[in-house]
C-alpha cells in the first residue's frame, strides 16, 4: 500500500469516528428532549408540530440542489466558481425557506389554526440558515475536517436540546421546537463560515454556472426519489393496512432504520469527499471502495447480526411486550442493512465522480417494480407481508446498483459479488454458536441480560479471531487504527 493510501485510510479511520460518534450523541440529545417536553406539551401541540414538521421535511429533502456537493466533488476550483456555487445556493435556498413561509399562511387558512402560520415562520428562518450553512460545511469536509464538524454538530444539537426543554418549561407550547431549531442553526452557520476561512461573494459567472447545473440536474430528482422510495412503503401501507398493523410496521422500520442513517450519514460525509479526490486516479479509487467497505462491513456486520438474534428480547425489554409484532420489521431492516452498506457507498461513489445521471437513472429503473412489489405485499400478506416486500425491493435494488457500478467503471459483478459474499461468509460459524448459546443459556433459566451479555461476549471474540485467520491484513489495520486513536487521547 502506497504511503498516500496509508496516509488517507488514517483520516477516513479518524473521521468515521467522529462523525459516527457525533451522529449518535445527536439521537441520544433528541431522545433526551422528546422525553421532557412528552411530560410538558399536549397532544395538540405534538400534532402542530407533527403536520408542520412533515412539510418541512419534504421541502428540506426538495432543496438537495447538490450545489455543496458539487464544492466536494469538483478537485480544484476557482474564484469565480465558488462565488457562483454560493450566489446560486442562496437564491435556491432563499426560494425554499419563501415556500415554507408562504405555505405556513396558506395550511394556517385551510386548518384554521394560527398556530401553523408561526410555526413555518420560524422553521422557514431555521431552514434558510441551516441551508446557506452547507456552502462552507462543504469546503469543511472536502478537507477531512469531520472531527471539527462532530464537535460543532454535538454541541450545537445539545445547546437545541437545553433550548427545546427550557423555552417548553417557560411556556412557548408548539413554539418550544422551532424557535430553539432557529437560535442554534444560526450559531452554527456562523460558526462554519468562520471555519471554513473563505472569502464568499454574490457573483454568477455562466460558464461555471452552466457547470455547476450539469452537475446539479441528477442529484436533485435522485434525492427526491431515493427517499421517496424510503417513504412510499408508509403510503402503501396506508392504504391496505389497518391504524395498529401500520404503527407496528412504522415502529420496527424506524427503530432499525437507525443503523442505516448511520450509514448513510459515513457515505455522505466521509466516503464522498475521499472518492471525489481520488476520481481521477481509477487504481486509487478502487482501492479506497473495496478497503472502506471491507472496514465498514467487518466492524458492523457483527454488531447487526447480534442485534437481530436478540431483536425479540431487546424490544421487549425497552420498549414493552406490547411491540412484539415490529420483532420481524425490525429483524428484516437490519438483515438488509448487510447489503445497503455497499449499496449507500456505491451511490456516494457514483456522485463523488460526477456521474450523477447514473444515479438518477438506477432509481428512475428500481421506482416502479418496488412500489407494486410494496402493493402486493401489503395487499396479500398485510403486515408481514409488506415487512417481506419491503426487505426484497430494496436489496434487489442493492444488487442492480452492482451491475451499475460494472457499467461505470467496468468493475466485474461478479468481484463485487464476491467481496459482499467474503464478508457474510464471516458470520456463518460465529452466528451458528450464538443460536446455540442463546438457545442453551436461555434453558438455563438465565437472566435475559446474562444470557445477551454472555453471547455477545462469546459471539464477538469468536469473530474477531476468524477475521484474524481469514484477513490478517485488514484485522492488524483495524487494530493500529483503533490503538493509535487510544493511545493519542492518552
Amino acid at each position: 500500500m502506497s504511503i498516500a493510501i496509508q496516509s488517507a485510510s488514517a483520516n477516513i479511520f479518524k473521521a468515521t469516528v467522529w462523525t459516527s460518534g457525533a451522529m449518535i450523541l445527536v439521537r441520544l440529545f433528541f431522545l433526551f428532549s422528546s422525553v421532557i417536553t412528552a411530560k410538558l406539551l399536549s397532544p395538540q401541540d405534538f400534532g402542530f408540530i407533527g403536520i408542520a414538521g412533515t412539510l418541512f421535511m419534504l421541502i428540506n429533502t426538495a432543496s438537495a440542489t447538490g450545489i455543496d456537493n458539487f464544492l466536494i466533488f469538483k478537485p480544484a476550483l476557482s474564484r469565480q466558481s465558488i462565488n457562483t456555487a454560493f450566489t446560486l445556493h442562496v437564491i435556491a435556498c432563499s426560494l425554499f425557506a419563501l415556500l415554507i413561509i408562504g405555505l405556513g399562511f396558506a395550511l394556517s387558512g385551510f386548518y384554521k389554526q394560527a398556530a401553523l402560520q408561526e410555526i413555518l415562520l420560524y422553521a422557514g428562518l431555521a431552514f434558510w440558515v441551516n441551508a446557506v450553512g452547507r456552502i462552507p460545511r462543504a469546503f469543511l469536509i472536502k478537507e477531512m475536517q469531520q472531527q471539527r464538524l462532530a464537535i460543532l454538530d454535538a454541541s450545537v444539537n445539545f445547546l437545541n436540546a437545553l433550548l427545546i426543554i427550557t423555552f417548553a418549561v417557560v411556556g412557548f407550547k408548539y413554539l418550544s421546537y422551532v424557535i430553539p431549531m432557529l437560535i442554534s442553526q444560526a450559531l452554527c452557520m456562523m460558526i462554519l463560515f468562520g471555519m471554513a476561512r473563505q472569502a464568499f461573494g454574490l457573483q454568477i459567472i455562466k460558464p461555471a454556472a452552466r457547470e455547476i447545473l450539469q452537475y446539479s440536474k441528477g442529484f436533485m430528482p435522485q434525492t427526491l426519489l431515493c427517499d421517496f422510495l424510503y417513504q412510499a412503503d408508509y403510503v402503501v401501507g396506508g392504504l391496505c393496512l389497518s391504524a395498529a398493523l401500520l404503527g407496528y410496521y412504522y415502529f420496527g422500520f424506524e427503530k432499525a432504520f437507525l443503523v442505516a442513517l448511520l450509514i448513510r450519514g459515513l457515505s455522505e460525509q466521509v466516503f464522498f469527499p475521499v472518492f471525489s479526490k481520488a476520481q481521477s486516479d481509477p487504481v486509487s479509487l478502487k482501492t479506497h471502495y473495496f478497503q472502506l467497505s471491507s472496514y465498514l462491513m467487518l466492524a458492523l456486520f457483527p454488531v447487526l447480526l447480534l442485534l437481530a438474534v436478540f431483536s425479540k428480547e431487546l424490544l421487549s425489554l425497552i420498549y414493552g411486550a406490547q411491540w412484539l409484532p415490529s420483532v420481524l420489521t425490525f429483524q428484516g431492516i437490519l438483515l438488509f442493512c448487510l447489503l445497503k452498506i455497499l449499496y449507500d457507498i456505491s451511490i456516494s461513489l457514483l456522485n463523488a465522480t460526477g456521474k450523477t445521471g447514473e444515479t438518477l437513472r438506477h432509481f428512475l429503473w428500481v421506482t416502479p417494480p418496488t412500489l407494486v412489489l410494496f402493493f402486493i405485499g401489503a395487499k396479500l400478506g398485510g403486515l408481514y407481508g409488506l415487512t417481506m416486500a419491503t426487505i426484497l425491493a430494496h436489496s434487489l435494488a442493492a444488487l442492480c446498483m452492482m451491475f451499475r457500478i460494472k457499467r461505470c467503471f467496468q468493475w466485474p459483478v461478479s468481484e463485487q459479488l464476491w467481496h459482499l459474499g467474503r464478508h457474510l461468509g464471516l458470520l456463518l460459524g460465529p452466528g451458528f454458536l450464538l443460536f446455540f448459546l442463546k438457545t442453551w443459556l436461555a434453558n438455563l433459566n438465565m437472566s435475559v441480560y446474562g444470557v445477551f451479555t454472555l453471547s455477545a461476549f462469546v459471539f464477538l471474540g469468536l469473530y474477531f479471531a476468524v477475521v484474524k485467520v481469514t484477513m490478517p491484513q485488514a484485522f492488524e489495520r483495524l487494530v493500529q487504527k483503533a490503538a493509535s486513536r487510544v493511545w493519542s487521547k492518552t
